[in-house]
């Protein structure tokens, strides 16, 4: 006998939880990012701690900061929060863990997305080890990523048997 739940589907309320725990995730994200534009010192100047450190980066294109124009960068953005958005949609009753997942990658994006589109970049206040500059939707994409690919995995295949 398997003790343990399955969590590919969590109970209504675990699934509502999740949620809106995503959602507070992003609203912190887009007030840390506010306030790291107006008090947190620029990394350049900023005294950086081994692991953690708060500072302001700019990152003007996409992940690494690797410079790609807001033209091509918005569009790709709005066409993969759609095709997870989609999965959220899909996926919610049957498969709420996975949904909660694309979910998170959702957030996120828009989070990025909506940052590009105000100020011109991204804004990163968390710097690792001195040299990767982050922000919380960076880790809600990834980690809405990682669950989705991880919860496919689990979910058997609709195929059928010959």
């Amino acid at each position: 006998m398997n003790s343990r739940p399955d969590m590919s589907s969590p109970s209504p309320a675990m699934g509502r939880l999740g949620g809106a725990s995503i959602f507070t995730i992003g609203l912190a994200d887009a007030l840390l990012k506010a306030y790291a534009l107006q008090h947190f010192p620029d990394e350049r100047t900023a005294e950086l701690q081994s692991v953690l450190s708060f500072a302001l980066h700019r990152n003007p294109g996409i992940a690494f900061d690797i410079p790609i124009p807001l033209i091509i960068v918005l569009p790709i953005t709005l066409v993969i929060a759609a095709v997870f958005a989609r999965i959220v949609y899909t996926r919610w009753q049957t498969h709420s863990a996975q949904a909660l997942s694309a979910l998170a990658a959702v957030i996120g994006a828009l989070g990025n997305a909506g940052d590009r589109l105000i100020n011109g970049f991204t804004t990163d206040y968390l710097i690792l080890f001195r040299t990767s500059a982050i922000n919380l939707s960076d880790v809600l994409i990834l980690l809405g990523i990682i669950g989705v690919i991880w919860y496919d995995k689990r979910i058997p295949s609709q195929t059928p048997k010959a």
